[in-house]
C-alpha cells in the first residue's frame, strides 16, 4: 500500500509518475477510528467500485483528528496513525492518504477541497461517502450536497449505508466504550478480530529480566486501552528497530496492564480490580513464553484474547514469581483448549 502524508507529496518527485498509472481512482474518506465492521463495509464498496472502473482504491484520513485540531476534545483515540495504516493495507487498499489536519484546512469550502485533494493531488473523479460522512467547511459537502453539484465539481459520487449489527449502529463510540469496559467479545464481534495495540519496545527497568521473566516494555501512542490487568494475548513483531517490515512471528504472551502494584507505593484497591488505563502512569508490558531475543526499538502488535485476572499487590516478590507461574500454565491449557 502506498502511503502519503501531504498533499505536497503527491504533486511532486516520485508520486507524480506512480499516480500517472492510476486509472479511475476511487476515494473516501474519514477518520477510521477502530477501523469496525462499519468502515469495512465502506472499504467493501470501495473495492467493489474501484473493480467495476479498474481503478485504484484510495483511503484519505486525518491526523490529528479534525476536533482536535479545532481545539476542541477529541475522544480516546481506538488506533495511532501507524496501526490505522497497518490495518488498511490488510483491507487491501492501494493508497493511503494522511492530511494533517488544521484550522486553515477546516476553512477549505467544498469546492477547494475536491479540487485540491481530489483532482489536483490523486486525479480522481470518483468519491465514496459514508453515510454520516461530510467534506469543507461546516460540514457543507454532504451527500446530498455533493450528488446535487457533481456535475459542476466533475465527481461521481455514492453513498454508503450504515451497518447495523443487533439492530444498533456500528460505530467508533460502540467500539471504545467496550475497550474501556474490557469487553473484548463484544470488541472482537463489532470489528471482525481481536483487539489489538500496537507500540514500540523501550527500555525498562529489567525487573522482569531479574526475575526469570523478561518483558517488553511497549510505548504506545493511543489513549483507548482495555482496564488494568493481566491477559493472554498474541504478539506479532509487526517492524524492526530499523523501521523495515519484519516477518510476523506470532507468539503467546502474557501481558499485564497497569501500574505493578507490588513494586509502587501505590496499588489497586480491592474494590476496583480492574481500573482504568492511566496512560500517565501505567504502562503494557507482554511476557512473550516462548521468544528469546532483543526487541529493543520493535514495533509489536499485541491480540488480547482474554482477560486472565486483575492486578494484584504481593507483599513479598517470591509470592508474585510463583503467581506469573501459575498464569503461564493457565495460558498454556488456555490456548490447547482453545485450538
Amino acid at each position: 500500500m502506498k502511503r502519503y502524508f501531504s498533499l505536497e507529496e503527491l504533486v511532486s518527485g516520485e508520486a507524480v509518475a506512480e499516480r500517472s498509472k492510476w486509472k479511475c481512482p476511487v476515494a473516501t474518506t474519514g477518520f477510521f477510528d477502530g477501523l469496525h465492521r462499519g468502515h469495512q463495509k465502506l472499504l467493501a464498496e470501495l473495492r467493489q467500485w474501484s473493480r467495476e472502473l479498474g481503478g485504484k482504491t484510495i483511503v484519505i484520513t486525518f491526523d490529528p483528528h479534525p476536533r482536535q485540531a479545532l481545539g476542541g476534545s477529541s475522544p480516546p483515540a481506538i488506533l495511532s496513525t501507524r496501526h490505522k495504516l497497518l490495518l488498511l493495507e490488510r483491507e487491501n487498499i492501494d493508497a493511503t492518504l494522511v492530511l494533517p489536519f488544521d484550522k486553515a484546512m477546516s476553512q477549505w469550502s467544498v469546492e477547494k477541497f475536491v479540487q485540491k485533494v481530489f483532482h489536483d493531488a490523486l486525479g480522481c473523479h470518483h468519491f465514496l461517502l459514508g453515510f454520516d460522512s461530510t467534506i469543507g467547511h461546516k460540514r457543507r459537502g454532504d451527500f446530498e450536497y455533493l450528488s446535487s453539484h457533481a456535475e459542476e465539481l466533475e465527481i461521481s459520487v455514492r453513498q454508503s449505508e450504515p451497518l447495523l449489527v443487533d439492530e444498533t449502529r456500528i460505530s467508533s463510540t460502540l467500539v471504545r466504550d467496550a475497550i474501556l469496559r474490557g469487553q473484548l467479545d463484544a470488541v472482537r464481534k463489532i470489528t471482525n478480530r481481536y483487539y489489538s495495540i500496537l507500540g514500540r519496545v523501550v527500555a525498562g527497568d529489567g525487573r522482569g529480566k531479574s526475575l526469570g521473566f523478561p518483558t517488553a516494555n511497549l510505548e504506545v501512542e493511543v489513549g483507548a486501552a482495555p482496564p488494568n490487568g493481566v491477559y493472554f494475548a498474541h504478539v506479532q513483531r509487526v517492524l524492526t528497530a530499523s523501521g523495515e517490515e519484519s516477518p510476523v512471528h506470532d507468539c503467546p504472551a502474557l501481558v499485564n496492564v497497569g501500574r505493578r502494584p507490588t513494586f509502587t507505593s501505590t496499588s489497586t484497591r480491592p474494590e476496583e480490580p480492574h481500573s482504568a488505563f492511566n496512560p500517565e502512569r501505567d504502562r503494557i508490558e507482554a511476557h512473550l513464553l516462548d521468544y528469546s531475543g532483543d526487541l529493543y526499538g520493535a514495533w509489536l502488535e499485541i491480540q488480547f484474547l482474554a482477560i486472565h485476572r486483575p492486578e494484584k499487590r504481593f507483599d513479598h516478590v517470591e509470592d508474585l514469581v510463583e503467581q506469573i507461574r501459575l498464569d503461564e500454565q493457565a495460558f498454556r491449557e488456555f490456548l490447547t483448549r482453545t485450538r
